[in-house]
């Protein structure tokens, strides 16, 4: 399996940096696809190195594409064409595409949750019209699609990913390996 975890300047680092090690712990391979530069600063100062430019990726590569939420950077994500088209791709073919915090906008963007059931940071609901059935969950799984609420459900977005890629027993072996409690 491999994902990609989308990174623009104003990134939740907890959101990316939680994904990015569990799907590794999970033996998946993780790109860290930047819409900017090599090197990423996230909303609270902490830089991370992409592994290369979205412009250099090629979707049909993917099986789970990451959206990590933080201001300004879903917003950067959200308002990248880019970034539509990737997940729109993804989501097109039954790959798992996951947002978490203000991030799934960009999956509202892409017009991918009409007609399911999501969760965001609190508030940003109010930025998703009828069409999205709101849950208010921690985090939440509609088919193919994972969004999750905030920095504190990190741990258990990653998980409900893994489940999703490679299978339930494979995330709980990996919640009980890093001592999780639901």
């Amino acid at each position: 399996m491999k994902c990609a975890v989308l990174l623009a300047e104003g990134f939740e680092e907890i959101e990316t940096v939680t994904s990015v090690n569990m799907l590794r712990r999970a033996q998946m391979s993780v790109d860290i696809v930047s819409i900017g530069g090599g090197m990423v600063k996230g909303a609270r100062g902490i830089t991370i190195q992409s592994d290369l430019l979205i412009d250099n990726a090629n979707t049909s590569t993917y099986d789970c594409v990451v959206c990590p939420g933080g201001l300004p950077g879903s917003d950067n994500l959200m308002n990248d064409d880019r970034v539509i088209g990737f997940v729109r791709h993804l989501y097109d073919r039954r790959s798992v595409v996951a947002a978490i915090c203000a991030a799934p906008r960009v999956l509202f963007r892409a017009r991918l949750l009409k007609d399911k059931r999501a969760t965001c940071s609190p508030g940003t609901e109010k930025l998703f019209d009828d069409t999205v059935t709101f849950t208010g969950e921690s985090c939440t799984v509609d088919g193919n699609i994972v969004t999750a609420d905030a920095a504190g459900s990190a741990m258990l977005f990653s998980l409900e990913i893994i489940a999703l890629l490679a299978g339930r027993d494979k995330s709980e072996a990996l919640r009980k390996a890093v001592r999780y409690q639901l």
